[in-house]
């Protein structure tokens, strides 16, 4: 998506804030989570081509499909914190900022751009949607044609 730069290097700062906040606010009694919402919206469905498909993301992405986990980290029972949360459709998960296990004994440029599969990882070791029909796809089946 052109021009979307600003708009991921804002969200990224939430990440690091949410993590940085929690732990400066952990003294104090103070929680502090995010959410990573996906609703639709028309600025979302001008994205989608296709009339069927845009229907679809219309009626599966409501905005109130959000709230409950909203409330659930609004709420005073709740005892989480420095956590990301993906929500969407009446669904919610932890977003984790994860690891892959890695290569040692790298010592050259050569050898590091040789063992790149083995640092990326193949198949099923991770799974990192890349776009936004991929994302869809991994949180509800939900599939997109690009």
């Amino acid at each position: 998506m052109a021009d979307a730069a600003p708009y991921v290097v804002s969200k990224s700062a939430i990440i690091g804030g949410t993590k940085a906040f929690a732990l400066e606010g952990a003294e104090y009694g103070i929680l502090v989570n995010a959410v990573a919402p996906v609703a639709y919206s028309r600025m979302a469905g001008e994205t989608i081509a296709d009339t069927a498909q845009r229907g679809t993301f219309k009626a599966t992405y409501q905005g109130e499909a959000n709230v409950p986990m909203i409330l659930a980290l609004a709420h005073e029972s709740n005892d989480m914190t420095g956590e990301i949360f993906s929500l969407g459709a009446f669904a919610a998960g932890r977003m984790v900022l994860g690891f892959k296990q890695g290569v040692t004994e790298a010592l050259t440029m050569e050898e590091c751009l040789e063992r790149k599969q083995e640092m990326l990882g193949t198949g099923k070791d991770v799974v990192m949607p890349s776009n936004i029909y991929d994302y869809l796809a991994t949180r509800s089946n939900f599939t997109l044609d690009r």
